[in-house]
């Protein structure tokens, strides 16, 4: 079980950039790796409104856990992909 900030490409845990969450763009995350069953996932930064972002589901996911910031600025566009939360939204 890992705890996976989003960053994006180019971007850090604390200043995280817009991108897709894919199954294959490990530096996207913080630690390096690919969110799955079992693993937490947090969308959020130190952002402010001027620089929202907005992470695109690329692939369908399972995890089980998801904290999604929008005071910070996080959006998580879904699209025709799956999300399956097994613990807390």
């Amino acid at each position: 079980m890992t705890t996976f900030n989003w960053t994006g490409t180019g971007g850090t845990k604390n200043q995280p950039v817009a991108g897709t969450w894919d199954a294959t763009t490990i530096t996207n995350w913080s630690p390096n790796g690919i969110p799955a069953v079992g693993d937490t996932v947090d969308l959020g930064g130190n952002n402010g409104a001027a620089s929202a972002y907005i992470v695109t589901l690329g692939v369908n996911v399972s995890i089980t856990t998801l904290t999604i910031s929008a005071a910070k600025g996080a959006t998580l566009a879904v699209g025709a992909h799956t999300l399956t939360v097994s613990g807390t939204l």
